[in-house]
């Protein structure tokens, strides 16, 4: 499979993060097709991490990581604009930091549902995203 396109332009969200070198190295492995059921790709083109849809390849994030002494830090995220329309920046910040925290960090952070979702399964609503 070829490396997805970047998204190039976008609209800001106020993700913010701080990574040790350790947790930079690991987002730097990105994240790979393994199977039909996972729904993310997440690739690093110095200093951007972007993070696509595994099925259609669409790119839905970029964040720029840069050093800062003995840390990374991400600046300047940005997601899809058509993607944004679908609960917001804050909400989208939110899954940002869910998707690299638990796909690239490998924590188990909860997932973020957003509060007008009309559904008393969340873990259905996590599975369609």
């Amino acid at each position: 499979m070829s490396k997805p396109s970047p998204l190039l332009t976008g609209l800001p969200i106020p993700y913010a993060a701080t990574f040790s070198n350790a947790e930079y190295e690991r987002i730097c492995q990105g994240l790979t097709l393994g199977s039909m059921d996972e729904k993310w790709l997440a690739w690093i083109a110095p200093p951007h991490l972007y993070f696509n849809r595994s099925w259609t390849g669409k790119a839905v994030y970029r964040v720029t990581i840069v050093r800062d002494g003995d840390r990374w830090v991400a600046r300047d995220a940005i997601v899809a604009s058509d993607v944004l329309a679908q609960y917001g920046p804050r909400y989208q910040a939110e899954l940002l930091q869910f998707l690299v925290s638990n796909l690239l960090l490998g924590r188990g952070e909860p997932f973020p549902v957003p509060g007008d979702t009309q559904t008393d399964l969340p873990g259905l609503y996590q599975h369609l995203i």
